[in-house]
């Protein structure tokens, strides 16, 4: 997580000139789901399973933090960062 912190931290400062990254991922819900379905488990978790988990801790968030986990994603920061990505 720490990657993809530092991919939407640098789109805000423009005095960031290069970040250097190992393995950030692009959204919450895309690495939710990558890695239920690339785990080992006794039984398996349906997808819908996954994203009404997903529902729910967005919900909590909103109510608790006030910002939407939705709308934060390091692939649409990246897009708009004032400095260079070395992945």
């Amino acid at each position: 997580m720490g990657a993809a912190t530092s991919i939407m931290y640098s789109a805000t400062d423009p005095s960031i000139a290069c970040v250097v990254l190992d393995s950030p991922f692009a959204s919450l819900s895309q690495l939710s789901q990558e890695l239920v379905q690339n785990q080992d488990l006794p039984v398996a978790v349906p997808a819908f399973a996954v994203s009404l988990g997903l529902k729910m801790i967005r919900k909590t968030i909103l109510t608790k933090a006030n910002f939407d986990i939705e709308y934060r994603s390091a692939a649409s920061a990246a897009a708009s960062a004032h400095s260079e990505s070395n992945l």
